[in-house]
Order: structure tokens, then sequence, then C-alpha cells
């Protein structure tokens, strides 16, 4: 009766771990120290209609790498402080010889984006700043926000600068499952789709008076139930200019958080998922092993002190499952990590 009882506990467990539906909160907020890699794709054939409606699994694996570059959270620059005074935080991200920044206002219940500088297509202000994410925020979430500020752009050859309007709706509108390049899978993800309308009005030198510059951009991004960075952006954008044309760009970016310097990243076969997450007393964590390998297990303090170990063994290649206690921490922010063969992969907890 006993064994009964277990295996139908682990078969709801898993239904409800399937069933689960993935929720964004502060805790997904950005914070000075984090860092990451994004890796831009070739995105071949993709157009936007391909990922209009929504669906329950997608597969963007197979696709051309075009470049890798790392990306941190830091502090405000002191030559952007007055720049930027509403902004606490920046996105720094260092491609090649490039470096650009997103200045962010992170707050409890949302993360506003004041601004950017970018070497290839100029800078802009936010005066009233653009509202990149509301806390919380699950499927059939939604918001819309108008913003404004200034900008210098690069337009077809030519630099001008501008008074921008524009509006964006943000939508949760699918949690799918996601295969990715380099064996990279996800169980469950949710997708947050945004609809962008930027109106620039352009004064260019040596043109007599200004033109009207107008993007749409409808991107896509893919979020893990304990990822502040999305793990996949896809962007479409056309800016037309009355004389200058059209341009349409494609983005494709897949994220991946980094071990610490130092600690060689553990790749997986299925990326780390923890359900519940806030929890305050057990929960659930599913990976895939690309091979079988001696394992480790731990709950971390959010300054990398050790606190527990989950699980210690030996576990085949495949997909896997275990169960923690996590009852006797205090509320906050853990990292779980597995460690296998001196390499680590390292997820979020939240305890409340």
């Amino acid at each position: 009766m006993k064994k009964i009882l277990s295996a139908c506990l682990v078969l709801f467990t898993m239904q409800m771990t399937n069933a689960q539906t993935i929720t964004l909160t502060s805790a997904n907020n950005y914070e000075i120290g984090d860092k990451f890699t994004s890796r831009e794709y070739e995105p071949g054939n993709l157009v936007v209609g391909d990922l209009t409606d929504p669906a329950t699994s997608r597969d963007f694996s197979g696709k051309t790498l075009k470049s890798t570059y790392q990306n941190e959270v830091v502090a405000v620059p002191s030559g952007d402080v007055s720049t930027y005074p509403s902004a606490n935080l920046a996105l720094q991200s260092v491609k090649s010889t490039k470096t650009e920044y997103q200045y962010y206002q992170a707050t409890t219940n949302e993360l506003i984006n004041w601004g950017y500088k970018n070497t290839d297509i100029g800078s802009a202000v936010n005066t009233d700043g653009y509202k990149y994410l509301s806390y919380p925020f699950s499927l059939n979430s939604t918001f819309t926000d108008n913003f404004s500020g200034t900008a210098s752009l690069s337009l077809s050859g030519f630099s001008g600068n501008s008074t921008r309007t524009a509006t964006v709706t943000s939508t949760a509108d699918e949690e799918a499952s996601l295969v990715l390049n380099n064996a990279v899978t996800y169980e469950k993800a949710l997708r947050i789709k945004n609809v962008a309308t930027i109106t620039d009005v352009v004064t260019i030198f040596p043109l007599p008076s200004p033109v009207t510059a107008t993007t749409n951009i409808t991107s896509f991004t893919w979020y893990t139930q304990t990822a502040k960075f999305p793990v996949l952006t896809i962007i479409f954008s056309e800016t037309t200019v009355p004389g200058f044309g059209t341009q349409s760009q494609v983005l494709f970016i897949q994220n991946a958080v980094e071990a610490p310097a130092g600690i060689a990243s553990l790749e997986l076969s299925k990326e780390i998922n923890l359900f519940p997450n806030p929890s305050n007393s057990q929960i659930n964590l599913t990976y895939g092993l690309k091979e079988a390998t001696q394992l480790k297990v731990n709950v971390n303090s959010i300054d990398g002190k050790f606190i527990k170990t989950l699980y210690e063994g030996r576990q085949a290649a495949g997909d896997q499952q275990i169960f923690g206690d996590v009852s006797g921490l205090q509320k906050g922010m853990y990292y779980v990590e597995i460690i296998a063969d001196n390499k680590r992969q390292v997820s979020k907890l939240v305890i409340d």
C-alpha cells in the first residue's frame, strides 16, 4: 500500500510540475553583478508570421552562430548619471571592441528603461520611462505603456537628432517547450510579446526641414521560471523614412547564464527547473544530463556561502528529478547549484 501511495504522490507531483504556470516576480529583476552570455544566430528565413500565434512547443535549433558577447548588470557609469538620473543600474554589453548600455530603474513592481547608448544606431534618453516589465507577470498578463524622449539616430548613412514618442503593448501570450541551438531545451518557457510603434521627428543636416521616421517593432522573449533574463529573444524591426526608404532587421539572440569566473559551466541536456519557486517547504528540481556522472546538488546563500546538500550520488544520462527540503531556510534569495567534475550550473531559488 505504501508503494502505491508513493507512486501516486510522485505521479501527482509530476502532473503539478507540468501544469505549473510561470510567474515573473520582483525576484526576477536585475541586480548589479548579474552576468550572462548572449549568442546571436542568423535568423534564416524566419518571419514574424511564423510566431504570431501562440504555440505549445517550438524548435529553433540548427541555426548558424553569428557572434557571441558578454553582458553584466553594473552601476550607471559616473559620466552618465546626470543624463539618466532615474536609472539605478545599467545593462552593459561588450561586443568585441564595442561597449553598449541600456539604462534601467529596477523597482519592486517594475523594470523601467530610461534609454540606451549604442554605437551602431545612436543613443536615446527617455524623459518618460519605458516600462520593460511589470511584476507579477504570468500567462495572459498585459500592459500598454506610452513613453517619450530624445534620440540621436543613424539612418541610411545620415545622422540626426530627434524628438521621440512611442507606445508599446506587452502580453504574456504562451507557455511552450523550447528546443534551441547547442542541444539546449526547456520544458516550459513563458513568452512575452511586445508590439511597439516609435515615431521620431528627425532633424538631419543639410535637409531644410525635419523628417518623420516610423519604426515598428515586434519582439518575442521567452523566460523560464527562474530566469531574470530571457533565454531567447527574437526581434523584428522595420524603420521607414520618407525619401530614404525602409530598413528591416531580424535579431535572434539566445542567452545563457554563465558560472562565476574560474568555474566552468556544466552543460545540461535540459535546463534546471525549480517548482514551486518561491517555496517554503519542498522543492521539485528537474534537469537533464548529457552523460552519466557523479554529482552534488547544493543550496548556497546569495553571497555564495554553502547552506545544505539536497542530493549527492551518481546519475545516468537523461532527464532527472529530485526533491529537496528547504523548510528550514530563512526568507530570501538562494542559489541551487549542480556540481559535477568541477563544473556547475546554477539557478535562483526564492524562499518566502
